[in-house]
Parts: C-alpha cells; structure tokens; sequence
C-alpha cells in the first residue's frame, strides 16, 4: 500500500496523473498499490514526468497548484519508490531513474 507523508502529497499525484491524461497512473494510484511490473514501470515514469510538469508550471506559467510542491514531490518520490520497492520492482524504479540521467 502507498503510506503518504503528508495527505496533499496524494492530491498532488491525482492532479498531476489527470493533467497529464496518465490513465494508468491515475489507475494506480487510485488503488494504492503496485501490483505488477508494468504498473511498476507506469508509476515510475510518472513520477519523472509529474517532476518536470510541475517544474514547467512554475517556471514558464509562474503557476504551482499546490503549496509546498518542493515537499509533496519529495515526499511522492519516497512513498513511490518504497511501495515499488516493496512490491519487489526496485530495479524497475532504478531503471527508469538510470534512462533520465
């Protein structure tokens, strides 16, 4: 199950999977675990994806939808990449994490 730090940080997920039109993050996150390689693969990307959406709202559209985004996107990388890690997918997480670099 995914255990967040703080409760806005699961809000911030929802808000980013939507304007993204990420279905299958939006899917898992709404279920609140990983139950699969692919879904492993999914939240994985989405999180890099929501990381540069949301630096892209703040520095070309001067907008962040939520306070505190700095602390809710590091807490959505530690509740991420536990759940992944504790269903078993680490390596998919460090993968995903190993293309962007």
């Amino acid at each position: 199950m995914m255990h967040y730090y703080q409760d806005s940080d699961r809000l911030v997920a929802l808000h980013y999977a939507q304007q993204l039109g990420d279905i299958d993050a939006l899917k898992i996150i709404e279920h609140g675990e990983i139950r699969s390689p692919e879904e492993a693969t999914i939240l994985s990307k989405f999180y890099w994806a929501m990381v540069k959406a949301s630096v892209e709202d703040r520095d070309n559209r001067g907008y962040e939808p939520f306070e505190n985004m700095d602390e809710s996107l590091e807490g959505l990388h530690n509740t991420f990449s536990i759940c992944i890690g504790n269903a078993g997918y680490e390596d998919l997480w460090d993968a995903v994490v190993d293309e962007i670099d």
